[in-house]
């Protein structure tokens, strides 16, 4: 929705999610484990959603919770709720202008 939000024609709404996937799929820790990822790689990759949302499947999926299991969850919330805000204002922004 934040993209959507941002573009300004049909082709921007159709490119733009295609070439943010990919980097964030490299660097997320999807394919490989973060930490074999350089320090200031690192520092981006913990900021990024996606990494939070990776470990939290593995948790559950290997059925080893733990307190990071709630932080990963409470990131996720927290990221969601700034984007869906953030789109929400950009539309009713361009709305009524």
């Amino acid at each position: 929705a934040v993209i959507v939000s941002f573009a300004e024609s049909g082709f921007s709404i159709f490119c733009s999610p295609s070439t943010l996937i990919l980097p964030l799929i490299l660097v997320s820790g999807v394919l490989y484990s973060i930490d074999t990822l350089a320090l200031p790689l690192k520092v981006i990759t913990y900021l990024l959603p996606l990494s939070h949302g990776t470990e939290a499947v593995r948790g559950l999926m290997s059925g080893t919770l733990s307190m990071m299991f709630v932080f990963h969850m409470i990131y996720l919330l927290v990221c969601a709720t700034v984007l869906f805000q953030t789109a929400i204002q950009r539309l009713e922004k361009d709305l009524t202008v």
